[in-house]
């Protein structure tokens, strides 16, 4: 299609200052297609990375010589959101790789809900039509506790899942099917950082 490009979004050094390393261009929208990290030196490091709000990593460590490839996203950013990135050292490399589309709102058929956790059941907003889950990033924010996650799509989905601090979840292209008439809902023992992100049914 016209109004599509497939992009690498972010390549490859990253700073070790917190640093925006793609914004998304007006009249655009992007979804974040795969996520490609190295460690080109033999010592560990470490590294951050939030996309639109979505936490993927926070002070994350990446082993030396080692190689993180998580495929399958489907993340999407409205005109204007970036891509924020850090590493402990200069030899942290990121491939970052996308699709660009034009962006019209009526037409745009995504929902993102990015949302702090909390001990009580919290349910998504309310919704008037039927949309498929497209995937489920959960990130443990915490640098000591071990948090403990329940998702329910209105029924068990993630039963009391044991999260390491420092931790992330990415449940990737689930296409489930999310009726109006029911509720996704979450809740985490630790503060815990949750991205759902939803597209529209077409008929």
């Amino acid at each position: 299609m016209k109004n599509e490009q497939i992009k690498q979004l972010v390549y490859p050094l990253i700073s070790t200052t917190s640093s925006i390393s793609y914004t998304v261009p007006s009249g655009k929208y992007t979804v974040v297609k795969s996520i490609i990290i190295s460690n080109g030196s033999s010592a560990d490091l470490t590294y951050s990375l939030n996309i639109g709000g979505t936490y993927i990593a926070t002070n994350r460590t990446l082993k030396g010589k080692g190689t993180l490839i998580i495929d399958d996203l489907c993340i999407p950013l409205l005109p204007s959101q970036t891509i924020v990135t850090q590493a402990s050292t200069g030899s942290c490399v990121m491939y970052i790789s996308g699709v660009e589309k034009d962006y019209i709102k009526s037409n745009y058929p995504y929902t993102t809900i990015n949302a702090v956790t909390t001990t009580s059941l919290t349910a998504i907003p309310g919704r008037t039509s039927d949309m498929m889950i497209k995937s489920i990033i959960i990130h443990n924010v915490s640098t000591n506790t071990v948090a403990e996650v329940t998702v329910l799509m209105p029924w068990t989905f993630i039963p009391q899942k044991s999260l390491n601090p420092k931790e992330t979840i990415i449940i990737p292209n689930i296409n489930a099917l999310l009726p109006s008439i029911y509720d996704l809902s979450y809740r985490a023992t630790n503060n815990v950082y949750v991205t759902i992100i939803l597209e529209k049914v077409v008929q």
